[in-house]
């Protein structure tokens, strides 16, 4: 369970903390306010790649040196800072020298937008794919390890 998540210089965002229920919780607000935002700092965290670019560096909000992203994951604190051109990553206030190390504390995180339900819904424009399940989990690793 991922709990109160802050960031700092974040997209468009100088500083925010959300605290996530443990059974759901709703972004709402007027477009181009920061949910999805929100969303990929999450994901940022957990898989230390954003699903929305490769560029680290948008990443960080304009003007600022250095982004921040933190929440507890399962007990543990996890942190992630980027900056042009370095990433720092902690977990429980430790420096963690490989990114291996922090995936196999964040757990496994998949991305799902609008576009993937074209997979689930199949049809003409886009039959549907059956992968093995070995081929799909190899994918998930190796994308997470980038």
């Amino acid at each position: 369970m991922l709990t109160d998540l802050f960031v700092r210089d974040f997209r468009c965002f100088a500083e925010a903390k959300v605290e996530l229920h443990p059974d759901v919780t709703l972004l709402v607000g007027r477009n181009a306010q920061g949910k999805t935002s929100l969303i990929e700092a999450a994901c940022v965290l957990m898989r230390l790649q954003s699903p929305r670019t490769t560029n680290r560096s948008e990443l960080v909000r304009f003007e600022a040196s250095t982004c921040l992203v933190e929440a507890v994951w399962s007990g543990k604190r996890l942190r992630y800072a980027q900056s042009a051109t370095a990433r720092r990553l902690a977990l429980d206030g430790v420096t963690c020298g490989k990114s291996a190390d922090y995936l196999a504390a964040a757990g496994l995180v998949v991305w799902m937008d609008h576009r993937d339900m074209n997979l689930l819904r199949g049809g003409a424009e886009h039959p549907p794919v059956a992968l093995p399940a070995g081929v799909v989990e190899r994918t998930v690793r190796q994308r997470g390890a980038q």
